[in-house]
């Protein structure tokens, strides 16, 4: 049991050192760590005991709590605390969001996420890697191609759309996409 709670405590340092890596990192590089919050907000809402009812020794991590109140301090200084974030992050951040819900949930849910309604560039991304993965080509196959003829340099569709062929047994097409 001490053995236990001296390792939980050397990782519970680790985890608030890399906290506080994190913070001095954004700021040294001009972002907001407002994300950083909502994250720590978003993790303190998913515990099952309130902090009231947590023993901090059998923890892995520091409080979530503590957490939200060291970012919330350091928002306070922050010279970038109301920083945007850089042009084009945001649909970044939206595309690799579609492809790990295209790739990790199921088709329905992938469509409930991106309804055929929705036309942007994430959604119809999203749409056809959950086509693909259900093994659905005639679907997904014009779709990124629809994607590729929009946006001739953009790697990751090419590769999508290598992978596609690939492990559908066409090499060959396959190889002209990779």
């Amino acid at each position: 049991g001490v053995s236990e709670r001296g390792f939980l405590k050397y990782s519970r340092n680790q985890e608030s050192s890399a906290d506080q890596a994190a913070m001095r990192y954004l700021e040294a590089n001009g972002f907001s760590a407002v994300g950083m919050m909502e994250l720590m907000q978003k993790l303190e809402g998913q515990e099952l005991l309130p902090t009231s009812r947590q023993n901090e020794y059998v923890r892995s991590h520091p409080l979530s709590r503590d957490r939200v109140i060291s970012v919330e301090n350091f928002l306070h200084q922050s010279k970038y605390t109301n920083a945007p974030l850089p042009d084009g992050w945001e649909l970044r951040f939206q595309r690799i969001k579609a492809k790990i819900i295209g790739f990790m949930q199921s088709r329905q849910m992938t469509y409930r996420a991106y309804p055929e309604t929705n036309e942007s560039l994430p959604a119809r991304y999203a749409r056809a890697i959950a086509d693909y993965r259900r093994n659905d080509l005639d679907k997904a196959l014009p779709k990124i191609d629809a994607l590729i003829s929009e946006h001739p340099d953009d790697p990751y569709f090419h590769e999508l759309k290598g992978q596609m062929l690939m492990e559908h047994g066409q090499i060959e097409e396959s190889v002209k996409s990779l």
